[in-house]
């Protein structure tokens, strides 16, 4: 249906009644509070057709602009985690432990700042004698600080998010936004630690002093997030009077009837920008401000590859769009044709043999020993740097994959790589294929992991790695994964894990593969004739098989690790 067509269509509520045509629009459940159950009921006041469509439309638009204004005031204040609120919130933290502390003991419940039963704390009841109930108290501190250590080295922050939490409620802050800071989190996961530690000590005999309260945080002194501290600056930049991005945000919902994944993915790069320190008023927007958070965001410490930073970049680069050309707010979009590098553009050099001897003999390689964090996905953590390796498939496309995208048939096992409807995250047309997976996977016992997800009734091939609104599965392992490598040693920026595709192409070149059949394996866009592009999409599987078998690598050993049962 064109947009023509929908016009001619009378919108949903209206009625003709007495020759008069009667609008009727409900209010969502979420905002029936404020309208009751019908958010406008009235006459449009005519017995036109055509004009009852265009006032009908106008006024169904009018308040669905007027329920995303609503849901933004109502929306709670979060602010963004930062290095100086965290000392801020962990010098809280000290100092309500410490003073919960001499309180409960001169109260006689020593343990009541403890959040966990007497039983769980391996006590029946405190005693009555002093001196046992003194041990009694020592004994539960220290087990209670040595738990605290404990869930802080695996990664548990659940614990240390409350008490952050409790801190800012009692700074009077609002609510912290810890999504994209899990190291700062980390942080007060181990202040948490240290601080029980210390009353540990205190029941121990340790003398140690209770710090005083430290100063709320405010914007002025720079230690607020990002809600607080950048309200003032946009105030400041747009003069009151200007527009800003957020402000085409709805306006670009309306005109291009955006759907909810592209919504979410917008309002996050909207976030990033807020981060990276280059949102200004949008008439001062300058593609220097576009240069830099481009590099922003590609730099190390993000995590992110090539493709999401490009993602986020153009989903502002859209709403300059919008702003120039459906709003005429601004004369030109100043980030229109602006090159930025893409995935396969920057030099990556394969692993090196040693640095692949490095990774595989691993003890994760070499014993299955999976991490805990979650983003890694337990057996992902093992697989997806080997299918990688021995498939050169992006991590985008392996990320993505289900359970039923492992077919089999006669001639052995494939991957089917193709679009997702939760969101696409194949590079090109090309992309889509179907890869060989290779004898050595097999070997390993990859196949046996694939029959245990199905016996277990799993969708996803990597059903831990969580996928949010603003990150796919592929993003968040490959996060994790330039960290893993790093305490490997393999500490430069390059190899990453997209390096397994040079790996790959590298030992089918050293196989003698013809460079299109490469191509047509690995996903990559060919580049040439006509002719070259229609080879890439009518390769027989045969070939492509043979293509992969050609993968080698000598120096790597790999014993089987995986046993049915170890999903």
């Amino acid at each position: 249906m064109t947009e023509g067509d929908n016009l001619a269509m009378l919108p949903t509520g209206v009625t003709l009644r007495g020759g008069v045509y009667q609008l009727r629009i409900g209010a969502p459940k979420d905002l029936q509070k404020h309208y009751g159950v019908d958010a406008w009921r009235g006459s449009l006041r005519t017995s036109d057709r055509d004009t009852a469509i265009r006032l009908g439309h106008a006024k169904i638009a009018e308040l669905h602009d007027e329920f995303e204004r609503r849901r933004a005031a109502e929306r709670p204040v979060r602010i963004l985690a930062n290095a100086k609120l965290v000392e801020k919130i962990i010098q809280q933290m000290r100092h309500s432990v410490l003073e919960d502390d001499d309180i409960n003991r001169a109260s006689l419940h020593p343990l009541a700042h403890i959040p966990l039963d007497l039983a769980d704390l391996g006590i029946a009841e405190l005693s009555a004698d002093r001196f046992e109930r003194l041990d009694q108290v020592k004994d539960a501190t220290q087990l209670f600080a040595a738990s605290l250590a404990e869930l802080a080295s695996a990664g548990d922050y659940k614990l240390a998010k409350h008490y952050a939490a409790m801190a800012t409620s009692d700074m009077g802050l609002p609510e912290v936004d810890w999504s994209d800071q899990v190291v700062l989190l980390a942080k007060v996961a181990r202040a948490l630690a240290d601080i029980y530690q210390q009353v540990a000590r205190r029941a121990a005999g340790e003398l140690i002093e209770t710090p005083p309260a430290p100063t709320a945080p405010t914007a002025t002194t720079g230690e607020f997030g990002e809600s607080a501290a950048a309200n003032d600056e946009d105030a400041a930049a747009t003069g009151g009077g200007s527009h800003s991005l957020e402000d085409v945000l709805p306006e670009w919902i309306r005109f291009r009837r955006a759907q909810t994944n592209a919504i979410q993915r917008t309002k996050y790069a909207l976030k990033l920008l807020r981060e990276s320190g280059q949102e200004v008023a949008l008439e001062k927007i300058t593609r220097r401000h576009g240069r830099d958070f481009h590099l922003w965001l590609t730099e190390d410490v993000r995590g992110l590859t090539d493709k999401t930073a490009k993602n986020h970049f153009d989903c502002i680069r859209t709403l300059l769009h919008v702003a120039e050309v459906e709003l005429e707010w601004i004369p030109r979009n100043p980030w229109k044709g602006m090159e930025l590098p893409q995935e396969d553009s920057v030099e990556r050099p394969p692993w090196s043999p040693s640095e692949l001897v490095t990774l595989t003999t691993a003890p994760l390689f070499q014993q299955y020993q999976l991490p805990t964090v979650a983003r890694a996905g337990g057996s992902a953590a093992y697989w997806i740097p080997l299918i990688g390796l021995y498939s050169g498939a992006r991590i985008g496309e392996i990320g993505q994959l289900e359970v039923a995208d492992v077919m089999t048939d006669d001639d052995g096992a494939w991957l089917s790589i193709h679009e997702r409807a939760e969101g696409s995250t194949l590079k090109t047309a090309n992309s889509e294929r179907m890869v060989a997976v290779h004898s050595e996977l097999i070997r390993l016992g990859f196949l046996d992991y694939v029959k245990d997800l199905q016996d277990a009734g799993q969708v996803k091939l990597w059903p831990v790695i969580p996928r949010t609104e603003s990150r796919s599965r592929g993003d968040n392992f490959s996060q994790w994964f330039g960290q893993y490598r790093r305490s490997l040693g393999v500490t430069e920026r390059f190899p990453d894990f997209h390096s397994f595709r040079h790996n790959a192409r590298q030992a089918m070149r050293d196989a003698g593969i013809d460079a299109r059949l490469a191509d047509a394996v690995t996903g990559h866009a060919p580049a040439g004739s006509t002719g070259d592009v229609v080879y890439a999409r009518s390769v027989a599987p045969s070939s492509k098989r043979s293509a992969v078998a050609a993968i080698s690598y000598p120096t790597i050993m790999l014993p089987r690790v995986y046993a049915r049962g170890q999903r």
